[in-house]
């Protein structure tokens, strides 16, 4: 894979559940799991009426150099943008990058 083309900074956010030590609250929250650099590329998209007014749904493909711990629970934030991982795959199957399919919702 070369270089120049994962052009974009990337943060791959995981889930965290847990307790707050202080006050004994519940907290469901996203941190950051690793910063990569991929290529993300709009693969259709769509428009719908939602809460009175037009909302955009985009199906998504992200590239990045292969990692083994990159999970469909995760999400990626592009810019302002978070993208949903729905599927993981090695395209090659060697072991050299993955393409990520994402769900971004822009209501």
């Amino acid at each position: 894979m070369k270089a120049g083309l994962l052009r974009h900074r990337l943060k791959i956010q995981e889930r965290k559940k847990g307790k707050d030590n202080n006050l004994g609250l519940q907290y469901d929250d996203f941190i950051t799991f690793c910063e990569v650099w991929g290529n993300v590329q709009v693969i259709t998209g769509r428009e719908r009426w939602a809460n009175e007014h037009v909302a955009h749904d985009y199906s998504v493909a992200v590239t990045i150099r292969y990692r083994a711990d990159i999970k469909s629970e995760m999400r990626i934030l592009f810019g302002h943008r978070i993208l949903e991982i729905k599927s993981i795959i090695d395209p090659t199957g060697r072991g050299r990058e993955l393409r990520l399919l994402c769900l971004d919702f822009d209501s």
